[in-house]
């Protein structure tokens, strides 16, 4: 049996009806004649009578008082057409179509968002979003099929060009700025720390001295005899023409290195001079030409082009991930600039900020609409989950202080109605 302390004032009340009617019973039967023991229980009966009619109507709307079978119930038997009539209810009551338009058109789209953006931070963390952004797409680009086209475009350009117009090209190129004097004096400076040494002397000195011996030999028996006869007298004397052919030699190339100087402009006019000649030999150019399409087709063009995108973007990724990098910074200045500008012209041009505005109404009404239709699908779906047992407690649970006070009001309003009775019925006798 439930603890008292857990009964409710309609259950209270309905059992001080019957202990007052148990009471009435004992009055009547001690005095039947008395008009007071008659009443009293008249009125005690009418109070249990109308609060056990309305505890039997309340308990009816959520389950089966004692079992009674005929409508009864009346929540858990008609409860799709209570979970259709609460959709309705948010769908058509709560989000109305009209209801939402005039909540969305109610809103200051413009300022709401630009102030959600300052309170957000939103211009510095839109610019780090498109840096990272494009740290991104520069992982993901595919190399290799631009590699290819590089690949095979320099291929292309490298077969194309005719060997007159790269010789054309490299004269005009060596010519422009002076490059061909730079180059011959460094060169000569080059070749005249070279012909100085011990080592260049060595090979001055075995080249005359094996021209001598070859000419000798060319000359017969009389040629050496004579050839003997020079070296001994000293009239050849081979250190000696080694140390002149050494001496001539650096003076020529000191004069080499002299930018401007005559021998310089004579090596010079006689290289062009050759240069022009070899864009007319047709057969230079014939055995270039050839060499060119084998060297074409063994340089690993390819693989070097696919090495260099890759150390490309291998560098470029490191500049970009270095905040102090020049790439990095300029970056990200340009960056800001934009936003900035974007910034400027959403607050100060009426325009945009009308169409921003009118893009965030359409898009949050659509949402708003959209939810409407959502809503409905929510409430559905939770409410067919519901046990009756469940479903009958939400109801309840909301409405059980009414519920309560009308099963007082029915012990109430039947010991009225029975005390209102027993005076008509005692006044007609």
């Amino acid at each position: 049996m439930m603890p008292w302390s857990h009964w409710n004032q309609a259950d209270k009340t309905l059992l001080f009806a019957f202990v007052l009617f148990l009471f009435g019973l004992c009055i009547k039967s001690a005095y039947p004649a008395s008009v007071f023991s008659n009443g009293f229980l008249f009125v005690a009966e009418a109070a249990l009578v109308g609060g056990a009619a309305d505890w039997f109507a309340v308990t009816a709307l959520f389950r089966k008082p004692f079992g009674f079978p005929y409508h009864t119930a009346i929540l858990p038997r008609r409860r799709r057409d209570f979970v259709e009539a609460a959709v309705k209810l948010v769908q058509r009551e709560f989000f109305t179509s009209r209801r939402l338009i005039t909540m969305v058109d109610s809103y200051d789209w413009k300022a709401l968002f630009l102030s959600l953006a300052e309170e957000n931070d939103f211009k510095r963390r839109s610019g780090d979003f498109i840096y990272k952004k494009i740290i991104e797409l520069l992982d993901e680009v595919d190399l290799s099929k631009y590699s290819k086209d590089v690949s095979d475009a320099l291929r292309h350009e490298l077969s194309s060009v005719s060997v007159p117009v790269v010789i054309s090209w490299l004269g005009n190129y060596l010519k422009d700025e002076g490059r061909d004097q730079r180059i011959l004096s460094r060169g000569a400076k080059w070749l005249r720390v070279k012909v100085e040494s011990d080592e260049a002397k060595a090979l001055f000195h075995d080249a005359i001295n094996d021209m001598v011996q070859k000419k000798a030999e060319g000359a017969g028996l009389l040629g050496m005899l004579f050839v003997s006869l020079g070296k001994a007298s000293n009239i050849i004397n081979v250190d000696e023409l080694t140390e002149i052919i050494q001496q001539e030699a650096e003076r020529f190339l000191d004069e080499a290195s002299e930018q401007g100087s005559e021998t310089s402009n004579k090596i010079l006019e006689v290289f062009y001079r050759k240069l022009d000649d070899a864009a007319e030999d047709e057969g230079l150019i014939n055995t270039l030409d050839t060499v060119r399409e084998r060297l074409l087709k063994r340089l690993p063009i390819d693989d070097t082009v696919d090495t260099l995108f890759v150390i490309l973007r291998q560098r470029t990724r490191d500049m970009l991930n270095d905040d102090g990098s020049e790439v990095s910074t300029l970056i990200r200045s340009v960056i800001d600039s934009e936003i900035e500008k974007a910034w400027n012209l959403l607050e100060g041009d009426e325009h945009v900020a009308a169409l921003l505005d009118a893009l965030a109404r359409d898009m949050a009404g659509r949402s708003a609409l959209k939810a409407q239709e959502i809503g409905g699908i929510v409430v559905r779906e939770v409410m067919e989950r519901l046990t009756d047992e469940q479903l009958n407690h939400i109801v309840y649970s909301k409405i059980e202080p009414d519920l309560l006070w009308i099963r007082m009001n029915g012990s109430v309003v039947g010991a009225l109605i029975g005390c209102v009775l027993f005076m008509v019925m005692t006044v007609v006798k």
